[in-house]
């Protein structure tokens, strides 16, 4: 039996005894399912306590997958908080401590946490919809319930999706559904702070195109570190992207054709990616930059020319430090011999650039001759395909 001593001391260690405040610092301390799954349960002050303090204690950092389906609807339909019947959002979450989290989370992939339910919720007149992941495929889940559980997570990476489909579909090209779809894992996710962004276009006839708003959504995730547009080949599209985005953080910078839309196309795709974009990352000179402008994809074509190459390379060996490429993927028009020619014409082979075997090119930085600028190529058969990379080359 215990003593009164050792019960007066239970009651003294008794949590619920314990101040909001210093209750609420123990809280913070907890795993971020804790939080949610085993904290918030305790007792409806507990509960109380966290949802008046969800800023302030650990949130489950997540996936939400948007899904658009722009049909033809009537304008009363068509509401613009992100809660159209159109729109529907699948929330997965990501266990940080497995070794494929961050490269998951920044290929804007499903979240890699199997232990805890995928939810989906969908908005309609009647009210919001929501299911989460069952052993027989998916239960319905009620609306206080989803909410809650929302309110927990921390999105780390958002997708967005868009298919038009409809007779007015070259009317409503350029929309807000990206500000709707911010709009509302702001209203009811914990935190909205990505790191890593992909958005894709799903009709390989109409580009998607975000609108002012939406442009100015954008601008304000200051945070990324990873940026994925998928199918967004549009002059008009790629610009306004530019435009808002901040590239000083972004470490991954990837625009791609997915697999149905490399099958639409039969000659040639003039993609918008203009040399400025070079000098844009050059300014940016962020370490250890991936970037690939539709590399994989033979027939998109962008519009970088030999000038913008020889441009590049003069502002590289003028950064006050040698800055680390990891690669720089893209198709372009110029071949081996015409880069060869204007690099010639602009002086480069007498200053620094050398022409080294297996069709490359080299140049050291003034502060580090070991740090090295390579570019090479290879030809695709419709065009030819440019890598520049830098580093502490040896091969």
């Amino acid at each position: 039996m215990p003593t009164s001593c050792e019960r007066k001391a239970r009651e003294q260690l008794d949590l619920n005894h314990f101040p909001n405040e210093l209750l609420l610092r123990i809280i913070q301390f907890l795993p971020p399912r804790d939080v949610a799954l085993v904290a918030a349960q305790v007792s409806t002050r507990w509960r109380s306590l966290i949802k008046h303090n969800l800023a302030r204690v650990p949130r489950i950092p997540a996936h939400c997958h948007v899904y658009v389906m722009d049909i033809d609807l009537q304008p009363e339909d068509d509401r613009t908080d992100g809660r159209s019947p159109i729109m529907q959002y699948h929330f997965t979450t990501f266990n940080t401590s497995q070794t494929d989290y961050r490269a998951k989370r920044r290929a804007c992939l499903r979240g890699n946490d199997t232990t805890l339910r995928a939810i989906y919720v969908q908005h309609k007149r009647c009210g919001m919809m929501a299911e989460w992941d069952s052993h027989n495929g998916v239960q319905k889940l009620d609306a206080s319930t989803a909410t809650s559980l929302m309110s927990f997570l921390d999105i780390v990476a958002l997708r967005v999706d868009v298919l038009k489909r409809g007779r007015r579909l070259m009317a409503r090209r350029v929309d807000e559904r990206f500000a709707h779809a911010v709009a509302f894992c702001e209203e009811m996710c914990g935190t909205l702070d990505p790191r890593s962004l992909l958005l894709c276009s799903q009709n390989p006839y109409f580009s998607w195109c975000l609108g002012e708003e939406s442009l100015r959504r954008l601008s304000m995730f200051r945070n990324l570190d990873s940026l994925v547009l998928e199918n967004m080949t549009g002059a008009e599209v790629f610009g306004g992207i530019k435009a808002s985005l901040c590239l000083d953080n972004l470490k991954e910078i990837r625009m791609r054709l997915d697999a149905k839309h490399q099958n639409e196309v039969e000659n040639i795709l003039w993609v918008d990616v203009q040399g400025s974009l070079l000098s844009s990352l050059a300014q940016a000179h962020v370490r250890c930059l991936d970037f690939s402008a539709f590399s994989e994809s033979p027939a998109a074509i962008t519009a970088i020319t030999a000038e913008d190459m020889c441009q590049f390379i003069v502002l590289w060996r003028t950064l006050k430090c040698p800055w680390m490429i990891r690669s720089i993927m893209f198709n372009s028009t110029v071949t081996i011999s015409e880069f060869r020619t204007v690099a010639g014409k602009v002086g480069l082979f007498a200053s620094a650039l050398t022409d080294i075997p297996y069709c490359r090119f080299r140049t050291y930085h003034p502060s580090d001759p070991n740090a090295k600028l390579e570019l090479s190529c290879y030809g695709t058969g419709i065009a030819t395909q440019w890598c520049i990379r830098s580093g502490y080359l040896t091969s």
